[in-house]
């Protein structure tokens, strides 16, 4: 969730189980300031979420959250930062390994990918875009194919 659509740890965490509409492939989120929003979630992401549904069944259906302890309890901060860091190192060989570098990540290939500022910015649930411009950071490659597309007297 926080990669495949963007949230902050804490939104995940605060997640319940109706939040999530796999038919529609969205997920609302209550972000800062209470503010709600709708965001999309990909195929990849729905099916992770139902096999993870699937593995903790018992301690999910007795809970309304999404993400639960094995006691069944809401997920402490510090275990899904713990989960999180210990996948990413199985992965990546990234500096920082925390769930914020996912929700980094999710925002950077949205932007290398062609997605507007405007509408990575209203899935991440910024109230400005001069947030979302920290997240972004185009690849140089990226920035070249930019460049020679548009400059009317760029020669490769």
């Amino acid at each position: 969730m926080i990669y495949g659509s963007g949230l902050r740890i804490s939104e995940a965490l605060n997640l319940k189980i109706g939040d999530i509409d796999t038919v529609n492939k969205t997920v609302k989120v209550l972000g800062k300031g209470n503010k709600e929003r709708i965001v999309p979630m990909g195929t990849n992401t729905i099916a992770l979420y139902e096999k993870y549904i699937k593995s903790k069944n018992k301690f999910v259906n007795s809970s309304k959250f999404v993400f639960v302890s094995g006691t069944g309890n809401k997920m402490s901060y510090s275990s899904a930062y713990k989960i999180i860091h210990r996948e990413i190192q199985k992965i990546s060989d990234v500096k920082q390994k925390s769930p914020h570098t996912l929700r980094h990540t999710f925002a950077t290939h949205l932007i290398n990918n062609g997605a507007d500022i405007r509408s990575v910015s209203e899935m991440l649930g910024h109230s400005s875009l001069s947030s979302t411009q920290i997240y972004t950071h185009l690849s140089i490659d990226k920035l070249k194919d930019i460049y020679f597309k548009a400059h009317p007297k760029a020669e490769k």
